[in-house]
């Protein structure tokens, strides 16, 4: 299935080499997918965060493109 991964690199719960797995993982497999590798950012999603917001409106293109 299509893929986006939306990760932030200071996230301290899921270590960001999972993310960088998955994406090795996706690609090997020729899946359809996106990142949204976003610095400073950790778990959580900020929404006064410029970055999180447009990382945000990159995934719903993503998901109209393939649902």
């Amino acid at each position: 299935s299509p893929t986006f991964i939306f990760h932030g690199k200071a996230d301290p719960l899921v270590p960001f080499s999972q993310a960088e797995l998955l994406e090795s993982l996706l690609k090997a497999q020729s899946v359809p997918y996106e990142t949204a590798f976003l610095d400073g950012i950790g778990h959580e999603v900020k929404l006064d965060d410029k970055a999180c917001t447009e990382a945000i409106g990159r995934g719903i293109a993503f998901l109209k493109k393939h649902l």
